[in-house]
């Protein structure tokens, strides 16, 4: 997959209509001033990075992993939740996610 994979998908994959719930009430919003045009709404956003938790903290502060965004609406005509939009991303490691210590006394 290419690093800038972007994929958006203008019609509902089970009817073929072209009426998103949330893209509607989100153009209502700004019909009436209350929005930026570049505002959107979707049904659900989903983000993260792509790296298997039990190698986590091998990776050092500052690498990149791959990423993805997923939003998603629901098509008018038929109820169906779909992506309208899918994102190939990359992410960079902000801290390193090392399990905390334990301390056992009887140990001492």
């Amino acid at each position: 997959m290419e690093d800038n994979f972007r994929k958006t998908f203008d019609v509902c994959p089970n009817c073929g209509s072209d009426q998103r719930f949330c893209e509607q009430l989100a153009q209502e919003v700004k019909d009436k001033g209350l929005g930026r045009p570049e505002w959107t709404l979707y049904f659900d956003n989903r983000s993260g990075g792509v790296f298997d938790q039990n190698r986590a903290i091998l990776l050092p502060i500052g690498s990149k992993i791959p990423a993805y965004q997923i939003t998603t609406d629901i098509c008018m005509e038929c109820g169906t939740i779909y992506a309208s939009e899918i994102i190939k991303l990359q992410a960079t490691i902000q801290r390193g996610n090392i399990p905390p210590l334990t301390h056992n006394p009887s140990a001492s």
